[in-house]
């Protein structure tokens, strides 16, 4: 764990004397380095187990949808349910990306004050990380790579889940047209 909780702060020796800031060690930076490590990479382990009971509840509800209702045959029992259950999947599933992405931009700077740290402060570090190249330098994405292929998998689950919305309207609509025009006849 870091030997500080936040940057180090000006002391001062007294009234009418000039302040001195102390200077952290290359053994603090790497401190400071591993703590930025290890919190990215807690973040991103939460992430991942988030994302798994995410998908778990997702492919539930379109299993339930399945198995339950025949979505997957031509006769829909209770299409007024299943508008509503396909609606909450979709919105479960839109929520998960606002939260998916959030977890992502929190991996990210994370991650960036790392590299921050390892590319102003610990020289020797960059060696070893860069393979001797020091020309090559860090990223600094929005999101990592692998919170965009999450994002991906909900947006599969939200099309999914919209289609299903769409017919199961699309069957509300046309019976209660079938309805309107039999009880005016």
């Amino acid at each position: 764990m870091c030997r500080f909780s936040r940057p180090p702060q000006s002391t001062f020796l007294g009234k009418g004397k000039t302040p001195k800031t102390a200077i952290p060690s290359d053994a603090d930076y790497l401190d400071l380095w591993k703590h930025f490590q290890q919190d990215a990479a807690d973040i991103k382990q939460k992430m991942w187990t988030i994302a798994s009971f995410l998908y778990t509840g997702l492919a539930s509800i379109l299993g339930y949808l399945v198995k339950d209702y025949g979505i997957l045959t031509s006769s829909w029992q209770s299409p007024s349910i299943i508008a509503f259950i396909s609606l909450s999947g979709f919105a479960a599933a839109i929520y998960g990306r606002f939260m998916l992405t959030s977890y992502g931009k929190h991996i990210q700077t994370s991650w960036n004050r790392a590299n921050y740290i390892r590319d102003k402060h610990l020289i020797y570090l960059n060696l070893v990380w860069y393979l001797g190249n020091l020309k090559t330098t860090s990223s600094q994405n929005k999101i990592p790579n692998e919170t965009t292929r999450l994002n991906i998998i909900l947006s599969v689950f939200k099309v999914l889940f919209f289609i299903v919305f769409a017919i199961a309207l699309f069957i509300l609509v046309k019976a209660n047209v079938c309805e309107c025009t039999a009880t005016s006849n």
